[in-house]
């Protein structure tokens, strides 16, 4: 491991990005949980990492990382990266630090989660979206620390 990598910790964010959920609250969660990393970590770098995706969960979990001066990460399956036929890009990305891309454009999602846990020190995880379950369960598989948040879906 070398000496960059061990002033970083690295935190995956896992939460819902296309389900209607109470943003008030998920932002309650997430500042709560990033107040925390802070005092724990006052003397290493906090990287954020999440789907690369500027919706949902993981959108707001980039937002306020930039806000709380954490770094970000953007580690997803490559197909996050298509394009529509006129050229502009099928999803909304946000601007992250770095990006890992994981697969071929035509694999599913989901076939980065086992990279998302094995870079990651630690996880947040906001509701129960079945690939954020997943990845915690890895996670914990693993020994790793998940902080888990419960953030219902809302009806539409």
């Amino acid at each position: 491991m070398s000496n960059r990598s061990r002033r970083r910790v690295l935190v995956g964010v896992m939460g819902y990005s296309d389900k209607p959920y109470d943003h008030v609250l998920a932002e309650s969660q997430l500042r709560g949980a990033f107040d925390q990393l802070q005092f724990a970590y006052p003397n290493r770098q906090v990287v954020i990492v999440s789907g690369h995706t500027d919706q949902g969960v993981p959108g707001q979990a980039y937002h306020l990382a930039k806000e709380y001066g954490f770094g970000t990460v953007g580690l997803t399956a490559r197909r996050a990266h298509a394009l529509k036929p006129d050229g502009t890009p099928k999803y909304q990305l946000f601007p992250v630090d770095t990006i890992i891309t994981v697969g071929t454009e035509e694999d599913p999602w989901g076939v980065e989660s086992e990279t998302f846990v094995e870079y990651c020190t630690r996880f947040i995880c906001l509701g129960e979206g079945p690939q954020s379950l997943r990845e915690a369960q890895l996670a914990e598989d693993d020994g790793k620390d998940v902080q888990r948040f419960e953030l219902p879906i809302l009806a539409a």
